[in-house]
């Protein structure tokens, strides 16, 4: 994986919910209280703090916001400028309506840092999106899990199938680090240097109607740590099967940028019209 510098220890994914179609986005995200470790392992004075694109290397102009942070009460809002940050130039078109990845490092102890090296002052609040800063891990016994695959040799998609219960909530966590390891293989010219620049979904049922809306909740998509792309399924209402297209960006340490696709079919089942 790409990583900003050495001397920096940690680092967590950020998420820009960006279904609205925005080119270049400002964001901004006020960090949780629960976010303990970022609390702990941060300089008092924050300067260690760095933003960078989903590269996890380019560095963004950004600046904190609301008031002065204070690692003792665990307040801290950053705002995320757009000026360096064109999502569809850095990612392709498909990143202007998708959810794209950012990465918040911390943690150097290393260096004299006495100031913010990327902080910027020119920071318009009242356009910002609400960035999503994960801080469980994928796991739950009620989620389901799919490890993305490449096509087999007679596959267009590789396709997963899974089923639920009409009234289930639950989330389906895309596994993407096998295949960005078969495709990193040194014989075909890669380093094991990509990281997740982009995920988008769109839901069909078995009659072709688009259910994306009814079915997921897409700036709720969030790119967690480890390739790993978390995603919603809401209740359903509907004895159907539904087909969840994703699309994953992925960003190498040149700016290559490459797709991969994926399908899964989730059966929606009505408890009461199956009695055990």
């Amino acid at each position: 994986m790409a990583w900003l510098d050495e001397a920096w220890l940690y680092r967590v994914p950020l998420t820009i919910p960006n279904h609205s179609g925005a080119n270049a986005p400002e964001t901004q995200i006020t960090i949780p209280k629960a976010a303990g470790h970022f609390w702990t392992a941060t300089l008092s004075s924050f300067n260690d703090v760095r933003i960078t694109a989903a590269d996890g290397t380019t560095l963004l102009d950004w600046a904190f916001d609301g008031g002065t942070p204070s690692q003792a009460n665990r307040t801290a809002t950053i705002v995320v400028e757009e000026t360096n940050h064109n999502v569809a130039t850095l990612y392709g078109n498909n990143a202007a309506s998708a959810s794209v990845g950012m990465w918040m490092y911390y943690g150097n102890n290393t260096e004299n840092l006495t100031s913010n090296a990327n902080n910027s002052v020119n920071v318009n609040t009242g356009t910002a999106k609400t960035l999503i800063m994960p801080i469980s891990s994928a796991s739950g016994s009620a989620a389901y899990h799919v490890y993305v695959t490449l096509p087999g040799t007679e596959q267009s998609y590789p396709n997963a199938e899974f089923r639920k219960q009409v009234n289930d909530q639950t989330y389906i966590f895309w596994h993407l680090r096998t295949a960005i390891s078969s495709l990193s293989k040194p014989n075909k010219g890669r380093g094991e240097n990509e990281e997740i620049a982009y995920a988008k979904a769109i839901i069909y049922d078995q009659d072709g109607a688009d259910t994306t809306s009814a079915m997921t909740t897409l700036n709720d998509i969030a790119i967690l740590d480890d390739y790993v792309v978390r995603m919603p399924i809401k209740a359903g209402d509907h004895e159907k099967r539904y087909l969840i297209i994703m699309t994953f960006g992925l960003i190498d340490a040149e700016g290559a940028i490459r797709v991969i696709d994926q399908r899964a079919t989730l059966h929606v089942r009505n408890l009461g019209l199956h009695p055990a």
